[in-house]
């Protein structure tokens, strides 16, 4: 069986497992998975606020493939299921130089996506939940999340 014809197999998959796990995931509504080609930009989930100028994106690719711009960095990563569990790849990135505030939170994102557990849509907020019980929450990239 082809990844094409697996990938919509486990989203449906990761639809009953956002149901259970972390507070952050379980807490919100979950109506559907982001399609392949949705982009949305990081809002909210990462010490500190984050400067306006930064740009943290998350795009959904085909057979699972995720990717976007760290703030400094492009970066690439594989999101699967496995035992009801979302787990997302070591990160793959490229290798500017990113001086500030940018590089530490670029480091931070990375780390927080290898402990993603669980993802929902809610209203049109992006949750990934993380193990710890935080979240990261994005928001449409040509849009505004509506607040909570």
């Amino acid at each position: 069986m082809s990844a094409r014809l697996i990938f919509p197999f486990a989203a449906a998959a990761l639809l009953a497992a956002c149901q259970s796990g972390s507070p952050a995931a379980s807490a919100a509504t979950t109506t559907a998975l982001p399609t392949e080609g949705s982009h949305w930009r990081l809002v909210s989930g990462l010490d500190g606020k984050l400067p306006p100028t930064l740009d943290i994106t998350l795009e959904f690719g085909a057979d699972g493939r995720i990717g976007g711009n760290g703030g400094c960095n492009r970066y690439n990563a594989v999101m699967t299921l496995s035992n009801d569990r979302l787990e997302i790849s070591p990160v793959a990135a490229t290798k500017r130089a990113c001086m500030g505030e940018g590089g530490g939170l670029e480091a931070q994102y990375f780390s927080a996506l290898s402990q993603v557990t669980g993802l929902s849509l809610d209203g049109n907020a992006l949750r990934l939940g993380l193990e710890d019980g935080g979240e990261l929450r994005f928001a449409p990239a040509s849009g505004k999340v509506d607040d909570d």
